[in-house]
């Protein structure tokens, strides 16, 4: 699966196949407090009854969203996040940071920072490494195994040197069961990534 996304921010922007069909969608607002960014997802095809006129309600046309989860971003204070119908907890309890590549290196992101595994809805343990432009997604390997990527997120290119392209998260075929907790735990970690590129502290 190849989500296109319609800005470079991923927690401010809709998700959409290359045809063009909006799958995802997140909307980011912060007024004095966190940054309060909402997941939705579009609804699966309804029956839509005709109104009085023998026509299509206006509203029918217009795509129909189901909230996934949230993400209360905290510049200083641990930030917090909600998957689905579940309680909302604080990213030092829904993540843990890993020391370890699949070399036994420890650092494995360097100056960004260590990797963060969370488990999935499966119970296995994944983990998002981030480098100096992007994330990528892998089923966690301990120590002299052999690591699978699942996802990597790609920024907006502007084609100055090259094809321009719109900012995009590729996910592997076999992990497209997956794409409602990638693009959740996806929103914070570039969020964090950003931030600690930017050399700005917090959130983490």
């Amino acid at each position: 699966m190849h989500l296109y996304l319609t800005s470079n921010s991923p927690w401010d922007t809709t998700y959409c196949t290359e045809s063009g069909q909006v799958i995802y969608k997140a909307e980011s607002r912060a007024l004095l407090g966190p940054r309060h960014i909402t997941i939705s997802k579009v609804q699966p095809a309804r029956t839509i009854d005709l109104d009085a006129d023998g026509k299509v309600p206006e509203e029918a046309l217009r795509d129909a969203f189901t909230e996934l989860g949230k993400v209360e971003w905290h510049a200083i204070t641990y930030s917090k996040i909600r998957v689905g119908d579940g309680e909302e907890v604080s990213v030092k309890d829904f993540f843990r940071k890993d020391g370890w590549d699949s070399y036994g290196k420890i650092g494995v992101d360097g100056l960004l920072g260590r990797g963060r595994v969370f488990t999935g809805l499966d119970g296995k343990e994944y983990v998002w490494k981030m480098d100096s432009t992007k994330p990528k997604l892998y089923a966690f390997a301990k120590k002299g195994e052999n690591e699978t990527l699942v996802a990597n997120f790609h920024q907006q290119h502007f084609g100055l040197v090259g094809k321009a392209r719109p900012a995009s998260l590729e996910i592997q075929p076999e992990f497209n069961h997956m794409a409602d907790i990638i693009v959740i735990t996806l929103i914070y970690i570039e969020k964090l990534r950003r931030e600690k590129a930017g050399q700005n502290s917090g959130g983490d």
